[in-house]
């Protein structure tokens, strides 16, 4: 009985003591604000990462777009040793393709061009924004009855039978050695600013085999112009000018196409699609293509320097 008087009266220091209300308040506070801090900072940086990601395919897809522009250019008017920007209307000896496609240029008796513009691409579903720019070259494959051209350094045929081969090159080959002669597939590419479906912007289309155009290739998305500008050389008519020379050459810059001579090169504008009163590829990330200028030079173009090869 004593003994249990006695502990009675010792303190049980081992009891535990929960939070207090206003414990468990300002712990959840600093616990709220420190959450709110963690993904504050994850959403922004998640945020930058998209914007980042966006901004590379953006130039990305414009770098792809510059370097096919650029080739395609560089390519116009060559068939073989053949080039359309230094030769007369005269050098073709045939041409049985459509109007669409043909080689000559209607009412010019001088210079051909490897570069067209077309008002209406015929292609369906297709609405076309401005004029479409359009290269034309010839390539080392297979043709078909759509797509045959031969050529020799002064001479071209477009034919629309393969069994007419035989008889084009026995034609070139009155005038030229028989190793200038070549059969390639007359191979154009244009590119149009427009809308196909729910896509719109930049578009790159090929000729095909039949004589059609195939499916374009959207290359820049939501482009909503393309302005074109055409430079010109002109040659000296100084008298003790050499053949060769090439420092007296001026340009010429106009914004329309001269139907009667070949340019030097041309420059593409691109811009960019407005949404609101924002000019933006993507209206979450507003990653802009304001202006972006694509310069491609025409190899033959320039008839000064005479670079067609």
């Amino acid at each position: 009985m004593n003994n249990k008087r006695l502990l009675n009266h010792i303190p049980n220091k081992t009891a535990i003591r929960g939070f207090s209300i206003l414990e468990f308040l300002v712990a959840s506070l600093l616990s709220m604000i420190v959450l709110m801090a963690v993904s504050s900072t994850y959403f922004t940086a998640r945020g930058l990462n998209k914007s980042a990601n966006a901004r590379i395919g953006i130039q990305q897809d414009l770098r792809n777009a510059a370097n096919m522009i650029v080739r395609d250019a560089r390519m116009a008017g060559n068939f073989g040793c053949f080039n359309m920007a230094n030769s007369p209307a005269s050098a073709v000896i045939e041409d049985k393709s459509s109007d669409e496609y043909t080689l000559k240029t209607a009412g010019v008796n001088n210079l051909l061009l490897p570069v067209k513009e077309i008002q209406k691409l015929s292609y369906t579903g297709f609405t076309q924004k401005g004029p479409a720019l359009l290269f034309q070259y010839g390539i080392d494959e297979k043709p078909t009855a759509k797509t045959a051209i031969v050529s020799s350094c002064s001479g071209i045929i477009k034919l629309d039978n393969l069994d007419n081969l035989k008889t084009a090159k026995l034609t070139l080959a009155k005038s030229e050695p028989e190793g200038t002669i070549a059969i390639m597939k007359h191979e154009m590419i244009a590119y149009a600013v427009g809308e196909l479906g729910k896509e719109s912007g930049l578009f790159r289309f090929q000729l095909s085999d039949d004589g059609s155009w195939s499916n374009p290739q959207l290359l820049i998305k939501d482009i909503e112009s393309m302005k074109i500008r055409y430079f010109y050389a002109n040659c000296s008519d100084a008298p003790n000018a050499s053949a060769s020379a090439t420092s007296e050459e001026t340009f010429d810059y106009k914004v329309t196409l001269d139907v009667a001579k070949s340019p030097a090169s041309v420059q593409i504008e691109l811009d960019g699609k407005e949404k609101g009163d924002k000019k933006s590829i993507d209206a979450e990330i507003e990653n802009k293509v304001d202006i972006y200028n694509i310069n491609a030079t025409i190899r033959g173009g320039n008839i000064c320097a005479d670079r067609s090869l």
